[in-house]
């Protein structure tokens, strides 16, 4: 995409710029009213699929006690999808919406959350969405990249195995807890609480967002 083509509008250059956000805000809670009513359908259906798919001689195909891997590995995939689609609509608006034109706002569109929630972080409305959605930023991180800096800032409630995930097993006459689903855990109560933290924040943001390009560019050379 050609960015600096999307800056062909009839806006005056300036260094401070005035977002009005809730304009847009109905449009992007649509847009994630959808993709969650997407993700509820196809788990509603996920069972149902898995069980009519053959059972193969090498044994790679589905197995019932496979279930909770799969669903555990959808679950992960959702939280993904959902807050990659709050981060992009809202990376693309601060890069070519407010009411003046000013290229500095590209670096909007390969910051990570961290610094977009902190652009943020004056506003006590949003404060503890803002958590939220940092916490389930480096979920999404490490779905994505596995060990590295936000493993070590996860939270502890995705890395022990819930009661959901375990199956009890026997061996030798003794009865276990076992799973084939693998850390981190993700359980439908996360997926709904991401999903209600990215509505809030389009609900709770500002009238008028103010940004100031000056600052914009300390920090981004940090």
């Amino acid at each position: 995409m050609d960015v600096n083509a999307l800056y062909d509008f009839d806006r005056k250059e300036g260094m401070i710029v005035e977002y009005p956000i809730k304009i847009v805000s109905i449009v992007h809670i649509e847009k994630l009213k959808m993709f969650y009513a997407g993700i509820m359908a196809g788990f509603k259906h996920l069972k149902t699929e898995l069980d009519s798919l053959p059972v193969v001689r090498n044994g790679l195909g589905y197995r019932p006690e496979f279930y909770n891997q799969v669903l555990n590995e959808m679950r992960k995939n959702a939280i993904v999808g959902l807050f990659h689609l709050w981060l992009r609509e809202l990376q693309h608006f601060l890069a070519i919406g407010g009411d003046v034109i000013n290229k500095n706002k590209n670096v909007f569109l390969n910051k990570g959350h961290e610094f977009i929630l902190g652009l943020f972080a004056n506003e006590r409305e949003l404060t503890p969405i803002i958590y939220i959605l940092e916490k389930y930023g480096c979920l999404t991180n490490v779905i994505k990249h596995g060990l590295g800096n936000s493993f070590e800032k996860l939270s502890d409630e995705f890395l022990y195995e819930p009661d959901e995930y375990k199956e009890s097993i026997v061996i030798d006459g003794e009865a276990y807890d076992s799973s084939v689903a693998e850390a981190p855990f993700v359980l439908q109560s996360h997926i709904d609480e991401l999903y209600n933290a990215t509505i809030q924040f389009w609900e709770k943001v500002p009238e008028i967002f103010v940004v100031d390009c000056n600052i914009l560019l300390k920090k981004n050379a940090r």
